[in-house]
């Protein structure tokens, strides 16, 4: 292929005006080893043409899916500081990708379109299943589904918060897979938090019976009740449960955000998502400490941190655009 023609391609995937079957087989094109210098050199362009970084949290994201694409399958290598140099700029159509290319391959998913969802910060989804599951999305977060369930399983990949109404069929096992862990239910009603930049995950049952699975490390299982709540360090691997209301958890459908004991850490996280910011923050300054605290759907960003300001001791910010700093 041309250079001139492939730097207008990969130019039009970045602006989002590709035709949805030929963004597909342009994933497939990007992947392949083909005409690597000429795409490394149309997208070094791009780079040098845009305000753009990669930070730790986006290399962290892709060190876990380099990680997962090479265990136990084999495929071709894949230039890596190709793909970090290009992260910031395309991360969540790479990231979805990426994730697709691994999954049609690991399970041999053939004849059967993978959908992709990112939902942006500032918004949540209602998304329906091939099967009619209802799965609300939150904010910042990456779902992947085949476009028909085929086989004996009903298998959705997850990155970030979703919430699921599951139609029953026991024919057909229903899988959410994170990052660490699988959750599997028949016929059910919970919620699963699994973001990436985040240490832990958390697997929440309102409705029904579900079965955790962890996927890393010493193989560990547990059966859930309603209102009970698994909880994975991701760097332990250590996977506890606790006892917590389960319609409250689910809450951030209506707008609500509600934490209860929860790190600082945790609550700047989904503040980051509902607003669309980034929070610079000491770490060190709250670390081993706990809140509780609820904010409703109708409180602006700086009634938000007001709140906080009442609740924390020393906790003072300011905001610059879409930039919040804490201290």
């Amino acid at each position: 292929m041309h250079k001139k023609h492939i730097d207008l391609l990969i130019r039009r995937y970045t602006e989002n005006i590709l035709p949805k079957n030929i963004q597909y087989k342009f994933r497939q094109w990007l992947i392949n080893s083909d005409n690597v210098e000429d795409k490394n050199a149309s997208l070094e362009n791009i780079w040098n043409n845009i305000n753009a970084e990669a930070d730790e949290s986006t290399i962290r994201d892709l060190e876990l899916l380099h990680q997962k694409m090479n265990a136990g399958h084999r495929i071709k290598r894949i230039n890596y500081s190709y793909i970090v140099r290009i992260a910031a700029m395309i991360m969540i159509p790479i990231l979805c990708s990426y994730l697709t290319y691994f999954l049609t391959q690991k399970y041999s998913v053939k004849n059967v379109n993978m959908v992709e969802c990112f939902v942006p910060y500032g918004e949540k989804k209602l998304i329906v299943l091939p099967d009619s599951s209802e799965v609300w999305v939150n904010s910042g977060s990456i779902i992947i589904y085949p476009e028909k369930f085929v086989g004996d399983t009903r298998t959705i990949y997850l990155n970030g918060e979703a919430n699921f109404s599951v139609t029953k069929n026991p024919d057909k096992r229903f899988i959410v897979s994170t990052n660490n862990l699988n959750i599997e239910a028949l016929g059910t009603i919970f919620n699963v938090r699994a973001y990436l930049d985040l240490p832990k995950i958390t697997a929440t049952l309102e409705e029904g019976k579900i079965k955790v699975e962890t996927k890393t490390g010493p193989v560990q299982s547990m059966i859930l009740k309603p209102n009970e709540q698994i909880i994975y360090d991701n760097k332990t691997q250590y996977l506890s449960k606790q006892i917590v209301d389960a319609k409250r958890v689910a809450m951030w459908k209506d707008g609500y955000l509600i934490f209860q004991e929860a790190s600082f850490g945790d609550i700047l996280h989904a503040i980051e998502k509902r607003y669309d910011v980034v929070i610079h923050f000491d770490a060190g300054k709250y670390e081993g400490r706990t809140f509780t605290v609820r904010f409703s759907p109708e409180e602006t960003l700086p009634e938000t941190l007001d709140i906080l300001k009442e609740i924390i001791r020393d906790f003072n910010y300011k905001i610059k655009s879409n930039t919040i700093y804490i201290y």
